[in-house]
């Protein structure tokens, strides 16, 4: 477009020069008509008119040459340019969901690490709770072989000396442990103090059996206790058949003190402790039915206190539950 707009100038001052040009050869040629050499003198100047317009026709050719390459080098520069922007756009974009997803990580991971945390707090806490617990107990039992195993298949020792704190503040003659362990050497050992009350323990396994009768007799309490060997047997309750003590040949107190359901074993029913209530009716009015793993056992609990013979007791916070239950007369 320039060297069109240019070559169209020189074209029209090229017009402008060839007639001023003709109109000095027609003058000169009518003053001096007989001179051969103004002849040649107008040629030549025609000539040097035409040579000046076309070297500045190639002089603008050549300027228009030279932005046409500065404009496509510049063409180029401005493609190299889109194509680092772009690579530099990527380049934050892939940055900032790196970011997003290492703040995401690292909230997850401070989220996990709060919550084990508390888990560290609630379970310093209750091992707190349980040392407090066995030095309880250890003030409360005088001389003795020492306080028993309170771990794995025994209670845990804040359900231990509540319960020994509820049986010495009966002053109970007569208690009855559904499972057997630690807690039954425990209760023979406070009977054994009171110089008063004795301890039955139905237990279906025979290797706990053994276990609590040498743990009897490291104590020197076998006088104070006694354990069943009865197998688990169905027994039906409502309209569920439950596995639970053979009670067939079996010699329980006529009346019971202080109940205590801790067995069998949850993962043997859905309601393994719910057969413990066909002992109710020999638990003594004033008497207590104590369930531990209580949080666990909530139904239970439930179906027991809606009965019209027996009422909630306040109960010590324990780490797995335990609900007493004391035995009125029925309205």
């Amino acid at each position: 477009m320039v060297l069109q707009r240019v070559r169209a100038i020189c074209c029209r001052r090229g017009t402008l020069v060839g007639a001023v040009g003709g109109t000095i050869s027609l003058a000169l040629a009518a003053f001096v008509s007989e001179s051969g050499g103004l002849v040649f003198a107008l040629a030549t100047l025609g000539i040097a008119q035409i040579v000046h317009q076309d070297q500045i026709v190639r002089l603008f050719e050549r300027a228009a040459d030279e932005q046409g390459r500065q404009l496509a080098t510049a063409t180029i520069e401005a493609a190299r340019c889109r194509d680092l922007a772009a690579y530099v756009r990527s380049g934050f974009e892939d940055l900032a969901a790196r970011n997003e997803t290492i703040s995401s990580t690292m909230a997850k991971d401070l989220d996990e690490l709060r919550l084990r945390m508390q888990q560290a707090y609630r379970h310093r806490e209750r091992l707190t709770n349980q040392l407090h617990s066995v030095a309880n107990l250890q003030s409360l039992v005088v001389g003795g072989a020492g306080l028993p195993p309170l771990r794995g298949w025994a209670l845990m020792p804040d359900s231990a000396e509540a319960i020994f704190r509820l049986v010495r503040a009966a002053g109970a003659g007569h208690v009855v442990e559904l499972g057997s362990g630690s807690s039954t050497a425990l209760l023979a050992m406070e009977a054994e103090q009171r110089g008063a009350g004795r301890v039955t323990a139905l237990e279906h396994d025979p290797v706990y059996v053994a276990q609590t009768n040498e743990l009897l007799s490291r104590s020197g309490v076998t006088a104070r206790a006694l354990v069943l060997s009865c197998p688990l047997t169905p027994v039906t309750v409502d309209e569920w058949s439950i596995p639970w003590y053979n009670l067939d040949g079996i010699e329980l107190p006529a009346s019971i003190d202080v109940l205590i359901v801790d067995g069998p074993p949850g993962d043997t029913h859905e309601f393994a402790r719910l057969p413990a209530e066909l002992l109710f009716p020999r638990v003594v009015i004033g008497g207590s039915v104590v369930l531990d793993d209580a949080d666990r056992e909530a139904r239970l609990v439930q179906r027991w206190l809606a009965r019209p013979d027996f009422v909630a007791v306040v109960a010590p916070s324990t780490e797995k539950g335990l609900a007493i239950l004391r035995r009125v007369e029925a309205e």
